[in-house]
């Protein structure tokens, strides 16, 4: 029932993620094992960066009038689900 009743599904606009681990490698520099985010959540560094990103995304959407989305990601690398090597063995729900 409650999949039915999203509040983006009232065709109001919403603002998006766009491309978390694109931006923290590219524009960012930080090195991702297989692409994989989860591991900035160990350090001070890391974790700031992820609140600034998702912040960028809801100052933007404050400033537009329009509501965000966040997605967390679901392990694995780039959020497969799949596990592998050394990042893929963590503890990391989802």
């Amino acid at each position: 029932m409650y999949r039915t009743a999203l509040p983006q599904l009232n065709g109001e606009v919403f603002l998006s993620d766009s491309g978390l681990e694109t931006d923290l490698v590219f524009n960012k520099g930080f090195d991702l094992p297989e692409f994989a985010s989860f591991v900035l959540v160990d350090d001070a560094r890391g974790t700031a960066a992820l609140e600034a990103y998702f912040r960028r995304h809801v100052d933007i959407a404050v400033q537009h009038g329009c509501g965000v989305i966040l997605e967390r990601r679901r392990g694995g690398p780039a959020g497969t689900g799949v596990r592998g090597s050394d990042t893929r063995r963590r503890n990391c729900p989802g």
